[in-house]
């Protein structure tokens, strides 16, 4: 929402009041954890839990620490049990995209990665849990967003259900 937006850019807690899927899992006592990303620190830092790992997120030139850092915590989370909704926030694929284009050479490369990482998650979910793959938003090829136009619109949704171990 457009008020998450400003509550983000001048620090006020505002956002965590404003109804919203973790507003509603946190009003039903649910254990919400994000890594990656500080955007989701900075605009709810009252709904998550002590354990959630912000990473600063606007060196679009680096493209590889924020993921590095979420993929290096996804193995305990996924063995722990005292989570409900788990945000995992990689920044790589939107970086490359700004700094390099949406066809640079990199953004292969990331995007295996990204299959990767998908994988793996689905593979080690807790039996009834589901994945949700999201992007926020689409790009044109010089790198850009924020218009209207259909390939800065379109996004990208997946749900996976978990694998019986």
């Amino acid at each position: 929402a457009f008020s998450d937006i400003l509550y983000n850019f001048f620090g006020e807690n505002l956002a965590a009041e404003e109804p919203s899927l973790l507003t509603l899992l946190k009003s039903n006592n649910k254990t919400i954890i994000a890594h990656g990303d500080d955007t989701w620190h900075r605009t709810y830092p009252a709904l998550l839990h002590p354990r959630s790992h912000p990473v600063p997120s606007f060196f679009v030139s680096d493209y590889t620490s924020v993921d590095t850092n979420v993929t290096n915590l996804i193995e305990n989370e996924l063995k722990s049990t005292d989570w409900d909704f788990l945000v995992l926030h990689y920044l790589g694929v939107d970086h490359i995209g700004h700094y390099l284009g949406p066809d640079a050479g990199e953004m292969s490369e990331k995007e295996r990665e990204m299959d990767e990482v998908v994988k793996r998650i689905h593979q080690g979910l807790p039996s009834g849990s589901c994945v949700v793959v999201v992007s926020d938003h689409g790009m044109t090829k010089q790198g850009n967003h924020g218009g209207s136009s259909e390939e800065e619109v379109e996004t990208v949704a997946a749900w996976m259900g978990s694998v019986e171990q």
